[in-house]
């Protein structure tokens, strides 16, 4: 090679070394875990040691063989951005590293996925930035744990549906579904005195039992659904100008005496019906009463949608062929497909036959009272 063409590419690639620097100084630099903050441990009702006693370490819990739960919902978290930060599970967060020493007793996904084999004894470790949470699960022999609480295995699998029903998140399309299956398993929840958190419960504290190891991913779809509710847009609700819901069209209706009576509806009335059916507030305001217990609190949406609601501020009325008129409220209930009808004013129907006004008919349609 000639001197002068060595080095004029000796020049070139002196100047390609120089450059290289400065252009990886102009391209856009990539956000990375550094600019966000984490904190978190486990959960206080998994928190208790092999006597079943609350403790920052040596913890030892129990879980059946055959078991498959999400771990990461079991380590409660912060993340923080800047002054922003916000509520999650480990579960809810990308990049945990999950270990199990012991595989033949426990393995774990890369998302926390935790699935029991056979009995022995392994330490997990979860961590993630300034998370480093560590305990040890003690597989135990199937059926074990579920014998000792009473319709315990009913309750694991309801909750295994409910939880499947969501997937991953509640959305408009699944959180009615949720909320079915949600009243299902809350129902058995009240009857099994001696489960907490899906731990055994020993006088007025859990033990290192974990029966239900699922109940802490149910429990934290069932504060999502709480806060789905809350954070709807506000939508008004006139009655006077909105068209009438689906929900009130009814085939028939029968008097049961005189003031009293029962209508028949063309489909069961859903949790959208109640919510749209709080004329005049906002979509959640009747769940809610905006007070900060309500908005925390799942069971005072469970009370207000499951109890009997009688629509407010409506005008309906009955006449007869004479033309008197006689007003009425309706009752419904959620997942009923029969609505109560009560007049009101003191007023009876005597025999003879009935028609509903124009304010009731665009809501009801046109239906034919009969009082024998």
């Amino acid at each position: 090679m000639k001197r002068g063409t060595w080095i004029r590419r000796l020049a070139v690639l002196l100047c390609v070394v120089l450059c290289v620097p400065s252009l990886l100084l102009a391209m856009p630099a990539t956000q990375t875990d550094a600019a966000v903050k984490y904190s978190g441990s486990l959960d206080s009702q998994y928190s208790r040691d092999a006597y079943g006693n609350y403790s920052t370490r040596n913890i030892k819990l129990q879980v059946e063989a055959g078991q498959e739960f999400n771990i990461g919902d079991w380590v409660s978290c912060s993340i923080q951005k800047g002054n922003k930060w916000q509520s999650v599970t480990l579960a809810d967060i990308k990049g945990v590293k999950y270990k199990s020493t012991n595989k033949k007793a426990l393995t774990l996904s890369s998302k926390g996925v935790a699935k029991t084999k056979k009995t022995g004894t392994t330490t997990i470790t979860m961590k993630k930035g300034g998370i480093n949470v560590r305990l040890q699960i003690q597989v135990v022999k199937k059926g074990s744990l579920t014998k000792l609480v009473k319709n315990s295995k009913e309750y694991q699998s309801r909750m295994k549906t409910a939880i499947k029903t969501v997937g991953s998140k509640i959305t408009a399309k699944n959180y009615e579904a949720f909320f079915e299956k949600l009243r299902e398993t809350e129902a058995m929840n009240r009857k099994i005195k001696n489960l907490r958190y899906g731990a055994l419960k020993k006088g007025y504290s859990g033990s290192n039992k974990i029966v239900v190891p699922q109940y802490a991913t149910y429990n934290k779809y069932r504060n999502q659904m709480a806060a789905f509710i809350r954070e709807q847009p506000d939508i008004e609700f006139d009655i006077m100008s909105k068209k009438g819901t689906k929900m009130l069209q009814a085939t028939a209706v029968k008097m049961i005496d005189e003031s009293f009576g029962e209508m028949k509806l063309k489909e069961k009335v859903g949790l959208a019906d109640i919510m749209k059916l709080n004329f005049g507030d906002s979509i959640y305001g009747y769940h809610f009463e905006n007070t900060a217990e309500y908005r925390s609190s799942y069971s005072a949406v469970e009370s207000a949608v499951t109890n009997e609601y009688t629509i407010p501020d409506t005008d309906f009325r009955i006449v007869s062929a004479s033309g008197e008129e006689y007003p009425f409220v309706v009752t419904i209930t959620y997942q009923s497909d029969v609505a109560v009808i009560s007049l009101t004013d003191g007023k009876e129907l005597p025999a003879g036959t009935y028609t509903l006004d124009d304010m009731a008919k665009k809501y009801m349609g046109d239906l034919t009272i009969i009082v024998p």
